[in-house]
């Protein structure tokens, strides 16, 4: 018996100056029996990523090409949301002492 579970849902947003980027994870899990044992293991990777600025959205696949939103908006819904006040002003301070914007926070 082979069980193999799937899920993509969207990564960490990372917010820098005023670009937010939202990673979309894939992970599978697989698992079987094999004479009395139990073997599993799994994957998890990044697919694409979000691009969310003032522009607009817009979505790149892992091998750079742009692809459109929606394709990433069926799988994982948070994708389609626009950015919330919440993300608005979220400022952090680099080593150099200078605030940078850079909030990381789930959707």
């Amino acid at each position: 018996m082979v069980v193999e579970a799937e899920e993509v849902r969207a990564g960490a947003r990372i917010t820098i100056g005023g670009v937010t980027l939202v990673p979309v994870v894939r992970t599978v899990a697989y698992c079987h029996g094999i004479r009395g044992s139990i073997a599993g293991f799994g994957v998890k990777e990044v697919v694409g990523v979000v691009v969310l600025s003032a522009d607009g959205k817009r979505a790149i696949s892992v091998s750079g090409e742009e692809v459109p939103v929606e394709s990433f908006a069926e799988q994982v819904p948070e994708v389609a949301r626009p950015l919330s006040g919440r993300d608005a002003g979220k400022r952090a301070t680099g080593s150099d002492g200078d605030a940078q914007d850079c909030g990381r926070e789930p959707l």
